[in-house]
C-alpha cells in the first residue's frame, strides 16, 4: 500500500475496514467529513486537474 490515492466508501462499516487496514500496513492517513455532493464535486475537481 505505498501509492497515494483517494478513497470513497459509502458505509460506516466499510470506513471501519480501511482504517483497520491502513493501520496494519502503518499508512497516514487524514479523514475529511463532509457530505456526499461535496464529495463528489471534489472528485470531479481533480479529475479536471489532472487533465489540464
Amino acid at each position: 500500500m505505498s501509492n497515494q490515492g483517494d478513497i470513497f466508501v459509502d458505509s460506516e462499516a466499510k470506513v471501519d475496514v480501511i482504517l483497520k487496514l491502513l493501520m496494519q500496513h502503518k499508512q497516514s492517513y487524514q479523514l475529511y467529513q463532509q457530505n456526499l455532493q461535496t464529495t463528489f464535486l471534489l472528485a470531479i475537481r481533480q479529475q479536471e486537474e489532472q487533465h489540464a
